[in-house]
């Protein structure tokens, strides 16, 4: 069993990572900037928030609505006394109250699928238990890779503007939807834990290269995807 500790830690990192990457789509889907200190901010913000909630009262529908309402609510605070790091005549971000909305509405989703489908997963059935394991890897991973690619342009040429224009929709989509969907496939059916994570990590590798085209990036894809795999398996043993 874990301790509270680790228990919170890491669902709390299971929740934020695919909530911030759910935002994340949205911003390439409608052309606004996504940049890493953006990301960053908002990643230990929302963390934070849910980390502490989690960890001091505990898990909860109830303690899900305030950690998904304040975690945004706070990061729009702190933006409208931040310096911009990049032109804002130039790329388009989102400073406007209307988006607490919708950071709202993406981190509960995200806290409802993790809490439901893994929290929860030995009073569900075994398909949503693998869902909800799918969509934490797939988001989580994602994250990691989006990490990746915008900090080596940021360590490389120290523009933020450049970095801003790192990722697309369309690999991001690929990259997300077919990790999503091998991921099920592999906690659905294969039910030896080693040969389950080996095939992750492998799947994983495979995509990024092929969807990247970029045997650096697939290499590193072993960690992005066997950071999440490890979160998750730690945390889930047991409870189904």
């Amino acid at each position: 069993m874990m301790n509270k500790l680790s228990d919170s830690l890491i669902f709390s990192l299971l929740v934020s990572v695919p909530m911030v990457m759910l935002d994340v789509l949205y911003h390439l889907a409608t052309e606004t900037a996504v940049h890493i200190n953006y990301v960053a901010v908002k990643f230990t913000i929302i963390f934070l928030t849910l980390f502490l909630t989690t960890y001091w009262v505990g898990k909860s529908w109830n303690d899900g609505v305030f950690a998904t309402v304040v975690g945004p609510v706070l990061f729009y605070i702190y933006y409208l006394f931040a310096d911009p790091t990049i032109n804002r005549e130039v790329f388009r971000i989102d400073d406007s109250f209307g988006y607490i909305f919708l950071h709202v509405a993406v981190f509960a989703f995200s806290y409802a699928i993790v809490y439901n489908f893994i929290y929860r997963g030995n009073d569900k059935n075994h398909k949503w238990y693998a869902a909800g394991k799918a969509f934490a890897l797939s988001f989580t991973l994602f994250g990691l890779d989006a990490v990746y690619q915008m900090l080596r342009v940021q360590l490389t040429t120290h523009d933020e503007e450049i970095v801003a224009r790192v990722m697309s929709i369309d690999m991001s989509l690929y990259l997300v939807l077919s990790v999503l969907l091998v991921g099920f496939l592999i906690y659905y059916y294969v039910k030896n834990v080693a040969i389950q994570s080996s095939v992750l990590v492998v799947s994983a590798v495979v995509l990024i290269g092929l969807i990247g085209m970029d045997m650096v990036r697939a290499a590193v894809g072993i960690v992005s995807a066997g950071i999440p795999a490890a979160l998750i398996h730690y945390y889930t043993r047991g409870r189904l």
